[in-house]
């Protein structure tokens, strides 16, 4: 686990795959598709390539400065290091998908989060997350606690 968005190779570009908000709206979580160089030689034209021990997921959430001020924080982890942690049995299929919603919390150590107060402004800038989620996700009925799930282009 990092505390920044991990570093890549010269070259190789992150794509945001998608994200979700948790049911509290507080924390924001976003999985994002490693490629590295374009292969400038392949027929189709130029192509890059999945880099899946690099791809990774990351969780955002709003904290506050001695003066006020919202800044993000976040953690981010990559499938490489999710592998090391969880095993051969933690398939990239799985890693990249939604279905690792309810393991995220744990992998990222997201439960270990201080509770500052939450601003309106939920997620870190430049970010593409649905805003509306309910005003209090406890007086709603169970199907809407569920998260949205927003795609990110």
């Amino acid at each position: 686990m990092r505390q920044e968005p991990p570093a890549l190779p010269s070259g190789y570009q992150a794509q945001p795959a998608w994200g979700f908000h948790d049911r509290t709206g507080r924390f924001s979580y976003e999985f994002n598709r490693v490629y590295g160089r374009p292969n400038r030689l392949d027929q189709r034209g130029p192509t890059c390539r999945l880099d899946e021990g690099l791809s990774y997921w990351g969780v955002t959430w709003p904290t506050f400065t001695q003066t006020g001020d919202e800044r993000p924080a976040g953690r981010w982890m990559t499938y490489a290091e999710a592998r090391k942690l969880r095993g051969s049995h933690l398939t990239f299929e799985r890693f990249s998908s939604l279905q690792m919603r309810d393991e995220l919390p744990e992998l990222l150590h997201v439960g270990n989060v201080g509770l500052e107060p939450v601003s309106a402004t939920l997620g870190a800038p430049g970010l593409s997350w649905s805003r509306d989620r309910p005003a209090d996700p406890d007086k709603q009925e169970p199907s809407a606690l569920a998260p949205r799930f927003v795609p990110v282009p």
